[in-house]
């Protein structure tokens, strides 16, 4: 990306002169179901012998097999009738292991078996209902099936989630967790980088909360995001670790229990990063809804903002930031070894889970990866 760094400043502002736009857009990471085919399962397909019964053939099965309400059930004069049962371990009472057994419970339930032709179809037909157009479209070439898009998860995946200023903002950002990487990035084959933590709607701009790289040959918990999120942390009067002053800003201890200002933004550790340059500009809040008044005073530290990563992250981080409430995580390339937002798990997708942030890859996927292989490591 082509921008011009003057003096660091504590925001990122609107410079079209300097920023390079219509960034490719990253990558979402996100649970299996939205991105896999729908899976295929076998079915018995009656053929009816006239089209003028194919209303009341209809109705008749639907009421007696009613559990297929994604699939058409009547294709020409092919009528979806109920699923194969695969083993003994479907204990459905809807599929049946072979065609007689199905003609029996249809006969048993009072269905006019005249109206079809003596022998079934086995036609693979969606298993499940579709979440996304591309599965849609998909499906439509084993069987028609029932779609209702959701206008959220089509925009995220194809690719039209965020707007080119966002993307300025996003790409932005990644720079500096690259140079922040660069100068100053101790970790191990586990974790490794550097993190930002972005408020993305500080009033009617967007502002860079905290700066840090990997200090593992420090404290073994000193991974970028932990590092960051404590930085968070100190901005509001808090803060688990007693970093040294001179790493972050001079504070007496009554200060030190206070919430900073703006002016003091943003923190970094270790303070070698002070010296890294921020953008010489303040981009617009890049919110599309804003946060309400009560959202913004949240009782956890990172509610509503959004996290860049040099590197994926371990379980370590992802748990985290999943603690602290963050609404988006941006990563720049992945983390074979212990990787959890999309190489070796995909942890934000986990049942049971208490929040979830949306997560994505790929920012300036080959810078990152080029610099990531050349850290410290201890």
């Amino acid at each position: 990306m082509s921008m011009e760094i003057l003096e660091k400043r504590p925001r990122l502002e609107a410079n079209t002169n300097g920023l390079v736009k219509n960034f490719a857009s990253p990558t979402p990471v996100l649970r299996k179901e939205l991105v896999e085919d729908v899976p295929l399962r076998p079915a018995y397909i009656g053929i009816l012998k006239s089209r003028k019964d194919i209303a009341v053939a209809i109705r008749s099965v639907t009421s007696i097999l009613p559990a297929y309400g994604h699939l058409k059930r009547c294709v020409g004069q092919r009528l979806l009738l109920a699923f194969v049962k695969w083993s003994d371990k479907d204990e459905r009472d809807d599929r049946f292991e072979t065609a007689e057994d199905l003609k029996n419970f249809l006969i048993d339930k009072k269905f006019d078996m005249n109206i079809l032709k003596d022998t079934f179809e086995i036609v693979r037909v969606p298993e499940k209902p579709p979440k996304t157009r591309a599965q849609y479209n998909k499906a439509l070439e084993a069987w028609p099936v029932n779609f209702h898009p959701d206008s959220t998860i089509e925009i995220i995946v194809t690719g039209n989630f965020f707007d080119s200023q966002q993307l300025d903002t996003i790409n932005a950002c990644m720079r500096i967790c690259i140079n922040a990487a660069k100068a100053k990035a101790v970790g191990n084959d586990s974790c490794n980088g550097a993190a930002l933590i972005l408020d993305p709607d500080d009033g009617n701009n967007s502002r860079v909360l905290a700066i840090a790289a990997s200090r593992i040959n420090e404290h073994p918990m000193w991974h970028a995001s932990m590092l960051a999120v404590d930085l968070v942390a100190r901005i509001r009067g808090g803060g688990a670790w007693e970093l040294d002053a001179p790493f972050i800003i001079e504070q007496s201890e009554v200060e030190r229990k206070c919430e900073l200002t703006n002016e003091q933004l943003p923190l970094f550790y270790p303070a070698a990063l002070k010296s890294i340059n921020i953008p010489d500009t303040i981009f617009p809040s890049v919110l599309k809804t804003k946060l309400s008044e009560e959202e913004r005073k949240a009782p956890y530290l990172c509610t509503g903002y959004w996290i860049f990563l040099l590197k994926e992250p371990c379980p370590l981080c992802a748990m985290a930031l999943l603690h602290s409430r963050a609404a988006m995580i941006f990563y720049g390339t992945g983390n074979p070894v212990k990787g959890v937002l999309g190489t070796r798990a995909v942890f934000h997708t986990t049942p049971g889970l208490n929040h979830r942030y949306k997560v994505w890859r790929n920012v300036l996927e080959s810078e990152c990866r080029a610099v990531a292989a050349n850290l410290s490591v201890i």
